[in-house]
């Protein structure tokens, strides 16, 4: 195992001391997509190159405006066609530079070495692929943004990928064998529930909305003991263009039983929203019983923001 350094070169051209200003990025949805800095390492391999462990990003930046600021880094594959794959990522609160216990305040105007790392990778990167780092200041809903709008500079950086070298016992590898799973139980279906992602956007406002539905396989039927189940999930992401105050996630969750004519549920329904000193929870769970509400209770707390 070796780890190789790529130096960054401006994409298509692009100045290497680039601003990059505060977009909320939503998914693979960016507004305004100026905001993201595109990078390109090499003009294509010659071989294909095996990369497993933890790559490390490096970056010359310098701070305009704020004294709490944010990074965040993807690495991609992009193909000879021009497809791009997403191949690991990582964020780094600049506050955060040094260390995670000790976070220190930026000084707006000055410049700064940081070191990114971005999560564990296993990936074959194929002869004629390109590498792509991908760099901005926010990263919503991954993370929470800055207080105040961010203005950075990128001077230079690299990126350093821990690299595998083909080893002659590869061949020997045995394949993956069928996963072990106990019996299935018997169930049937009873009711769907919402599945997938939305993207709401109001021209008008400024406001957008990403909608996730997870599926949880709605309601259905425990055969062997006649017991239906049913679980539903929704998060909203939704923040204002230009305002970073206004991010708000709001999350609702219902789960129940039911056999014959006995059932219960229980619904929880949360928000988190935020001001320039701190974040803001609220929280509230409620318990049926049939139609009957048995217990309710809200929880609200404050959370000092603490150079986040």
């Amino acid at each position: 195992m070796r780890s190789t350094a790529y130096a960054l070169e401006p994409s298509r051209g692009e100045r290497l001391a680039r601003h990059l200003t505060t977009s909320y990025l939503i998914g693979l949805v960016a507004v305004p997509l100026a905001a993201l800095l595109w990078y390109g390492i090499g003009d294509g391999l010659t071989s294909m190159r095996a990369a497993l462990g933890s790559p490390v990003a490096r970056s010359a930046l310098w701070l305009t405006l704020w004294t709490s600021a944010l990074v965040a880094v993807r690495l991609c594959d992009v193909c000879p066609d021009g497809t791009s794959a997403l191949v690991t990522r990582g964020l780094l609160n600049l506050t955060h530079r040094k260390s995670h216990e000790h976070a220190e305040p930026l000084e707006p105007g000055r410049s700064y070495e940081v070191r990114v790392p971005l999560d564990v990778m296993a990936y074959s990167l194929p002869a004629g692929h390109r590498l792509r780092l991908a760099v901005s200041p926010t990263y919503w809903p991954w993370a929470w943004p800055s207080p105040e709008p961010v203005r950075l500079t990128l001077f230079s950086g690299r990126v350093e990928l821990p690299e595998r070298s083909p080893r002659s016992e590869d061949a020997d590898l045995p394949k993956f064998g069928a996963p072990e799973q106990s019996a299935r139980l018997e169930v049937e279906s009873v009711a769907g529930s919402p599945q997938g992602r939305s993207l709401r956007r109001h021209l008008a406002s400024g406001l957008v909305e990403q909608v996730f539905d997870w599926d949880l396989g709605g309601a259905q039927r425990f055969v062997d003991i006649d017991l239906q189940s049913s679980d539903t999930s929704r998060t909203v992401y939704s923040i204002h263009e230009g305002d970073p105050l206004s991010a708000e996630v709001r999350f609702h969750a219902a789960s129940g039983m039911a056999r014959g004519d006995w059932s219960m549920r229980s619904e929880v329904t949360s928000a988190m929203t935020s001001d320039l000193e701190a974040f803001h929870v609220t929280t509230m769970l409620e318990v049926y019983e049939r139609s009957a509400r048995i217990f309710a209770r809200t929880w609200t707390h404050r959370f000092p923001r603490d150079l986040v």
